[in-house]
């Protein structure tokens, strides 16, 4: 339990990822296994630094499930599904516009905000995490056991691409047009309006909260965001009820307001998708 007062510090994962980087390099300069192994892990680390670093300025777009995953598939995974870009990297040049929607003509160049995309991540991640186990029996049956040169190859193969991203002077840009309104708990959802579509679930990001929203854009072009509800009638006053479908998950018994009870249950269902030729 946290204390009354008490003050959590603020993840610096840029300033991590580029610790990690350094404490790999030194690891590399010194002979011997543990050392080899050691530079895998921080090179990992930092893999891992940079794709929360990325999702830090999605933070109010993405749900909160988000925060509980740490792989970089996973979480990437999750910034793609509201914006098919957040892995690419881009340039930035900023400039004032005389006219509205006319790009400037006296732009400034910024830089690059240098990212890790969803393949080379996973790739990297996954192939350093093979020198961070206790080799299996099969592993020596097979004579597939991790050498220290394989670690060393793969890392020093890794290192150019992290050092890249890791300094690079721009991070966690996040342009677009966005729509934006408050959840029922009172935290601010934002989401880009180019990649909504009707029907599309919105997850509230509050780590307390979840509550989700269906989007909706009306024919004169407003658009708004409905509490996605699950309902069915109670067997016993017959009346229809809801509950807020996030809540599903917590609440394996509800109640209606004549105070009957109903278990909530997963149920599988077999469909015929094609008949058989002949």
């Amino acid at each position: 339990m946290m204390k009354e007062g008490h003050h959590v510090p603020k993840p610096n994962y840029k300033q991590s990822a580029r610790d990690h980087l350094a404490n790999a390099k030194k690891h590399l300069e010194t002979e011997g296994e543990p050392h080899a192994r050691y530079a895998c892990l921080e090179l990992r680390m930092c893999i891992e630094a940079l794709t929360y670093l990325n999702l830090e300025a999605y933070l109010h777009e993405v749900p909160n499930t988000v925060m509980k995953k740490w792989t970089p598939k996973q979480v990437i995974d999750e910034l793609l599904a509201v914006d098919p870009h957040a892995d690419q990297s881009a340039h930035i040049s900023v400039g004032i516009e005389d006219t509205p929607g006319v790009p400037s003509k006296n732009m400034r160049y910024l830089g690059q905000d240098k990212r890790l995309s969803i393949k080379w991540a996973n790739g990297a991640h996954n192939a350093l995490s093979n020198f961070l186990h206790e080799p299996t029996i099969s592993s020596y049956e097979l004579g597939q056991v991790k050498q220290e040169h394989e670690m060393r190859t793969k890392a020093n193969e890794f290192i150019e691409k992290l050092d890249t991203v890791a300094s690079s002077p721009l991070w966690g840009s996040n342009f677009g047009m966005f729509t934006t309104f408050s959840c029922k708990c009172g935290f601010s959802i934002k989401r880009k309006t180019d990649f909504l579509t009707p029907g599309a679930i919105v997850a509230c990001g509050d780590r307390n909260c979840g509550r989700q929203y269906v989007y909706t854009s009306d024919p004169d072009g407003s658009v708004r965001f409905v509490p996605d509800r699950s309902t069915y009638t109670c067997e016993n006053c017959k009346q229809p009820q809801s509950v807020d479908s996030h809540e599903l998950k917590k609440l394996p018994v509800l109640t209606c307001s004549c105070g009957a009870k109903a278990q909530v249950t997963t149920a599988y269902e077999l469909t015929k998708i094609s008949q058989p030729s002949g």
